[in-house]
């Protein structure tokens, strides 16, 4: 049976559908970060999600996909729409009191993108570029 990590990045080689959209948490003044340990992830106020209160702040599981225009965003567990962006003035208290790397969408897109062909990959499956 395939990790969730690994169903995942194979779920976030094609867009995900309006409908899949449709019942996906929404995240506000979302930035991405990495944490420590190398982790990617997106931060930001959450509404619509299946366990989580809205207007909380969160960090996401591992980010396995982020559109490059901001739009949407594929965590190891759910889709997410995005809404707001962080202002680029600087992250937020909670990033870096965590010691998080706040990075730019560019860098993020990419790097989600470089961990979904290496757990692709490990699992034999082939990346679309």
């Amino acid at each position: 049976m395939p990790s969730m990590i690994a169903v995942a990045a194979a779920e976030a080689q094609t867009d995900p559908t309006p409908e899949i959209l449709a019942d996906a948490p929404l995240l506000c003044n979302w930035l991405a970060a990495i944490d420590f340990a190398g982790v990617l992830c997106l931060a930001g106020t959450v509404s619509g999600h299946p366990r989580l209160e809205d207007g909380k702040r969160i960090f996401t599981s591992v980010l396995v996909a982020l559109d490059p225009g901001g739009a949407w965003a594929r965590s190891r567990s759910r889709w997410y729409r995005l809404d707001t962006e962080w202002p680029t003035a600087g992250p937020p208290e909670e990033v870096t009191l965590r010691g998080y790397t706040w990075l730019r969408r560019d860098d993020a897109v990419h790097l989600a993108k470089s961990l979904r062909f290496s757990v692709l990959n490990r699992h034999g499956r082939q990346f679309d570029a």
